[in-house]
């Protein structure tokens, strides 16, 4: 590790926390520390771009900004109120604030975002006589605080949305399969070594198409959030842009050989866009040999 390593936590969903933590180790994180629904780890800026980008199991990734005192409304406020925001939300920059958990003094998620939003406001009013622009949805910068006991984490959310939001798919279908879900199974299930070895993968249920689409992303060797088009680093004012777009470049370059036959599977999108896939699909491995079978 170097002297910029950071303490980052990355959400999975419930089981598939020793799936992630096995992602991250490949990212070059260090001092990982799996737990039932989430992974904290350390590293660099890049190792958090490359969790953002890379993670097919992650839902979310949070770089931590540090533990401060929750025993009281006022001890959080004023902790939270000593930070230099100036470093974290450039002027103008748009705001949102996320709660999770709770204690004594803290009992609701909505009270403890409240906090934390009014006393960054009033933070940065005091420091450029202006408050920024609070935005629920997509802003520049989003904060998460979760409270536990008589302490409370903050951190900004890398991830901005969930992970499992990849981009390729614009509305859920019937008893919809969670994206990060599926490739969780798949990874754990080996699928990148059947792959390899041109073994098949076989869906003899596929409604929409989720664990498909996860396999080919797999075999295909692409970063499942390359196509999204919002992250919660963007606006922040730690963020490297050329950093960020060396490794989008690094993962468009990997995936460039295999990217019109994904997008030949994406292109029977039906329904208002929804992957809509008549039949069964039977894969060989070969994304230019994907074969639709319909079953009796």
């Amino acid at each position: 590790m170097t002297d910029n390593v950071r303490y980052w936590i990355a959400t999975a969903p419930v089981g598939a926390a020793s799936v992630l933590a096995e992602e991250l180790a490949q990212f070059g994180a260090g001092e990982i520390r799996e737990r039932s629904h989430d992974v904290k780890f350390q590293g660099t800026l890049e190792v958090g771009y490359r969790a953002c980008l890379w993670s097919r199991t992650a839902t979310r990734v949070l770089l931590q900004l540090g533990q401060i005192d929750a025993g009281s409304s006022q001890s959080l406020y004023e902790a939270v109120k000593r930070i230099d925001w100036r470093e974290h939300l450039a002027p103008g920059a748009t705001l949102a604030c996320d709660c999770s958990g709770g204690n004594e003094s803290i009992r609701h998620t909505i009270y403890g975002s409240q906090l934390l939003k009014d006393a960054v406001c009033d933070n940065l009013r005091d420091a450029t006589g202006e408050r920024p622009n609070v935005k629920p949805e997509r802003p520049d910068v989003l904060l998460h605080l979760h409270v536990e006991g008589p302490t409370a984490l903050l951190s900004v959310e890398f991830s901005g949305e969930s992970l499992h939001r990849r981009g390729y798919r614009r509305e859920g279908g019937r008893a919809p399969l969670k994206e990060n879900v599926a490739a969780a199974v798949l990874l754990r299930a080996g699928w990148p070594r059947i792959c390899e070895e041109g073994g098949t993968l076989l869906d003899p249920m596929c409604g929409s198409g989720t664990f498909l689409t996860e396999g080919a992303l797999i075999a295909a060797d692409a970063a499942p959030a390359l196509e999204r088009d919002y992250f919660g680093f963007t606006g922040w004012r730690g963020h490297d842009p050329a950093l960020w777009q060396r490794l989008c470049s690094e993962a468009r370059a990997r995936r460039a050989l295999v990217h019109h036959a994904l997008s030949e599977l994406v292109r029977r999108e039906k329904q208002m866009g929804l992957l809509k896939l008549e039949g069964k699909i039977k894969w060989t491995g070969d994304l230019n040999k994907m074969r639709r079978y319909r079953f009796a």
